[in-house]
């Protein structure tokens, strides 16, 4: 069920996109938000293309998977609309990154 629903979105982004640029015409590269948005349904098409056609041989090439983790950063874009999830986000960020070094400085220590 994954996979179908990585294709089902996949093509979801890309009737967005698409109609993105429709609408927008020539003002819709001006934006790099649309840049990221084309960059990551065209790796998503690549991906889902050679998944499909090369099998599991393409299981190997896992350059095209760090690309797909890029899709987090579209979630950005809205949380200019909702500002308290954006604080409590950025404040859960802040929090890792202190445990991050905490746990490093555990770890120096032990060792």
């Amino acid at each position: 069920w994954l996979k179908t629903t990585g294709s089902v979105l996949l093509v979801l982004y890309t009737v967005e996109a698409g109609m993105r640029l429709f609408v927008q015409r020539t003002r819709f590269f001006r934006n790099s938000w649309n840049d990221l948005d084309i960059f990551i349904v065209g790796v998503g098409w690549l991906s889902f293309i050679l998944d499909e056609y090369i099998g599991k041989e393409a299981s190997k090439i896992n350059v095209l998977r760090i690309f797909r983790v890029i899709r987090i950063v579209r979630v950005t874009k809205f949380l200019k609309h909702f500002p308290t999830l954006k604080n409590m986000l950025w404040g859960f960020a802040g929090a890792m990154y202190a445990m991050l070094w905490g746990l490093i400085l555990i770890l120096f220590l032990l060792v």
